[in-house]
């Protein structure tokens, strides 16, 4: 027997070690992709062999999944023909019309035990009458009427997937039904905490899952949600542990470094001197940013109240701007797609490549702080709406004018509530404050 190698089934990339386990070329159609690859957000080989078999069992019930079929243990198209028949059983207007599609249903059911087994007949037969629900049935009607944004509807897909992936692998069936109280508490143990999710990231995830049950419970598909009372209580972060900050250092490393493309210099460049988050960034359009003046989240909301606000252009970026907007409509995207590829597209989701473009660049320079067992760094984009705050911050600037700058809603009765507002020349003078590192 051929020994197997100590780091079987485990890939080293520039993000760290990831798992890997190929597809079968039966299943390839149906994923879409020849390998399916997880991160063990480890950088230490160690820390990945660690937790590689819990990884691994979750790819391959994923294929376990795609094998039999989406939907309580049916194939794709017999749940779809379940599926079809439970609409015509609810449809029926007569006790005779209703016994008879159930008969119908009885007969498929005994066709597929045949071709597939028990199981997977008994659960055709608990869709088809309306016992069973396939988890995601209703999904894509929520997220059509909710109207989400591109980068939190992929975001809930993922859950969800998550939720199915681990259904699958406890030998529960894929169906709401199957989601009780005590599922659901066995979700939360084992595929969040007992992978080692961050309380975060865990909660994210939950409440995902809740809204779904909570829309569910109004369109009367579900009778409770298990989904309550789930939260995992906030950690407190050590301050060594916190995102934090590019040092002076680290943003003259960011903005004059050469390998950075045209846009992405244009980018940083807008980031460090208004403390824009990079969402608020690609959505900015010409008409936006006229008269030495950016308006944050006109017409597109913001992640809060306060984040609808006006922002005086920095002093050394009134040229930058002016070069963006040269010659363009009104309407255009003042971060518009380029050679890099970047800002395609509509909504919310025309930053995620940009992120991910900026993160290979910063860690390429070396400008990076991960911590052992964390899965993010401490610096990201973000980073420079932090260093752009503690500049102003450093210079004596007022902490209400800072807040309301970059869009934090103001505490305290007297300014938050009685309080008319700071002038537009006080903003003005924290931007400016905020001065770049020299080369």
């Amino acid at each position: 027997m051929v020994a197997r190698s100590i780091n079987y089934n485990l890939e080293q990339r520039r993000e760290g070690w990831y798992v890997v386990v190929d597809v079968p070329p039966s299943l390839r159609a149906t994923i879409g992709r020849k390998r399916l690859r997880e991160t063990t957000g480890a950088r230490d080989i160690r820390t990945a062999r660690l937790r590689r078999d819990a990884i691994l069992a979750r790819l391959r019930a994923k294929l376990e999944a795609a094998r039999r079929g989406a939907g309580a243990g049916v194939p794709q198209s017999l749940t779809a023909t379940a599926l079809e028949v439970r609409t015509e059983l609810e449809a029926a207007r007569d006790p005779e019309r209703e016994q008879q599609v159930e008969d119908e249903a009885l007969s498929m059911a005994e066709e597929v035990e045949a071709s597939e087994g028990f199981t997977a007949a008994k659960s055709f037969y608990d869709v088809a009458t309306g016992k069973a629900t396939p988890l995601s049935v209703y999904f894509g009607d929520w997220l059509r009427e909710k109207a989400f944004g591109e980068r939190q509807t992929a975001d809930f897909r993922t859950h969800l997937q998550r939720l199915a992936t681990w259904l699958t692998a406890e030998r529960l069936p894929e169906t709401l039904e199957a989601v009780t109280d005590k599922v659901a508490a066995g979700f939360k143990a084992k595929a969040l905490l007992g992978a080692g999710l961050h309380h975060k990231t865990a909660n994210k995830i939950m409440s995902s899952l809740r809204s779904y049950w909570r829309w569910l419970e109004q369109q009367g598909h579900a009778s409770r949600n298990p989904w309550l009372g789930k939260s995992i209580a906030k950690r407190d972060t050590p301050e060594d542990e916190k995102a934090r900050p590019f040092t002076d250092d680290e943003v003259r490393a960011l903005l004059y470094s050469k390998e950075a493309d045209a846009t992405l210099q244009d980018v940083m460049l807008i980031g460090a001197l208004s403390g824009m988050r990079i969402d608020e960034i690609f959505q900015l359009k010409v008409r936006h940013c006229g008269g030495g003046v950016f308006k944050v989240a006109h017409g597109t909301g913001g992640k809060t109240k306060a984040a609808v606000r006006d922002v005086p252009v920095h002093s050394r970026l009134k040229a930058t701007v002016a070069r963006l907007c040269k010659g363009r409509a009104q309407d255009a995207y003042l971060i518009e797609e380029g050679s890099s590829g970047w800002g395609r597209g509509e909504g919310k989701g025309r930053s995620m490549a940009a992120s991910k473009r900026f993160k290979t660049y910063r860690e390429g320079l070396g400008v990076d702080e991960k911590l052992p067992g964390k899965r993010t760094s401490r610096v990201t984009f973000h980073s420079f709406r932090r260093w752009f705050i503690t500049k102003a911050d450093r210079a004596g600037m007022r902490k209400e004018d800072i807040e309301r700058v970059v869009g934090h809603k103001v505490q305290g009765m007297s300014l938050g509530h009685y309080s008319g507002g700071a002038t537009f020349e006080q903003f003005r003078k924290v931007v400016e404050s905020v001065k770049l590192p020299k080369k």
